[in-house]
């Protein structure tokens, strides 16, 4: 019973941390944005892409789905291209960040001995920041490009496809 405020303000702290590096990134990565998603961000809004692969949200027949399932994968590889494209521009103050997180994955799981000792465990820092990264700035400029300065107001509501994969 005494524990829960001691719950509650980890849950506090955590959820703080998080957001302030959010807007660390957003912030520092501004630029990086811009260079790696930002034309293919506008394409997609200029072309009003719309890709529904979910077929309890569209009354589209399978054939639709289908052709939206390989849209989907088109644009998915467009921005994975671009980004992968200027890898090298990333701010180096983000890349601070990204050597921090992982060295703090490292030395956690090596004091918990969490995980399997089955070769994969050397991956795990470096999959922990990519996730990081895209689910905590990359993939929030995709959905929301707006808030991130990529596109001028907000986009057709349709024009942003991954929202809807």
């Amino acid at each position: 019973m005494c524990n829960k405020p001691v719950f509650r303000l980890a849950r506090f702290l955590i959820a703080n941390t998080i957001q302030t590096v959010e807007l660390f990134m957003a912030w520092y990565g501004k630029s990086f944005l811009e260079s790696s998603v930002g034309d293919v961000i506008r394409r997609i809004s200029i072309e009003r892409v719309s890709i529904e692969v979910d077929p309890t949200k569209t009354s589209q027949p399978t054939w639709d789905l289908e052709k939206n399932v390989d849209t989907l994968v088109y644009w998915c590889r467009e921005l994975w291209n671009s980004i992968y494209r200027v890898k090298s521009e990333c701010p180096p103050e983000m890349r601070r960040l990204f050597e921090h997180i992982r060295r703090l994955v490292e030395k956690r799981s090596r004091a918990t001995k969490a995980l399997p000792d089955d070769g994969c465990q050397s991956d795990f820092p470096w999959q922990t920041v990519s996730a990081f990264v895209f689910l905590r700035f990359i993939v929030p400029a995709i959905l929301h490009p707006h808030l991130f300065g990529l596109v001028p107001g907000k986009p057709f509501s349709r024009s942003s496809p991954l929202a809807k994969a």
